[in-house]
């Protein structure tokens, strides 16, 4: 018999084997902790991150976004999972957050500046063009994040034209 699962469903379990999983070994004895072999299977039904989640969206398209602490992006899409991390266009491994615009375009606040995904490609965006000096002015389509540990902001002005 299979069971097909929804997204809504997948995030669910997500989330319920991520808060049950630390309480489920509480229990054991430290003297098994040492010589305990463990067996795992990959399954691509579940999310792969072995580090924290700091952040997540469902966008317009009802796919979801998950930004990990060490370990990129994840996007879910029709049951399957899609990785994005430095090796194929994210700015940094550690997302911080994850907005959509208007227009359905994904950006993500990294550990070393922004990320935009157009949903064909990935452009990154680490040039720093605010200080404490400066005044905020806030436009339409501007969109003003803190992409590292380093002083000061970063604004990303989205072309009028398009």
């Amino acid at each position: 018999m299979k069971v097909k699962l929804g997204n809504q469903n997948i995030v669910i379990l997500c989330w319920t084997f991520l808060l049950a999983s630390p309480i489920s070994c509480d229990s054991q004895s430290q003297s098994n902790k040492e010589n305990r072999v463990v067996h795992t299977k990959t399954n691509s039904k579940l999310l792969k991150f072995t580090t924290s989640i700091r952040s997540f969206l469902e966008d317009n398209k009802r796919n979801i976004w998950f930004g990990s602490d060490r370990e990129g992006v994840c996007l879910l899409h029709n049951g399957k999972f899609q990785y994005f991390t430095t090796e194929n266009g994210l700015s940094h491994n550690q997302v911080r957050n994850i907005y959509e615009d208007k227009n359905g375009v994904i950006c993500f606040e990294c550990g070393k500046g922004l990320s935009i995904y157009d949903g064909q490609k990935m452009s990154i965006y680490k040039e720093r063009n605010y200080d404490s000096t400066k005044q905020w002015k806030l436009g339409d389509k501007d969109i003003w994040f803190k992409g590292d540990e380093i002083e000061g902001y970063n604004k990303f002005e989205k072309d009028t034209t398009q």
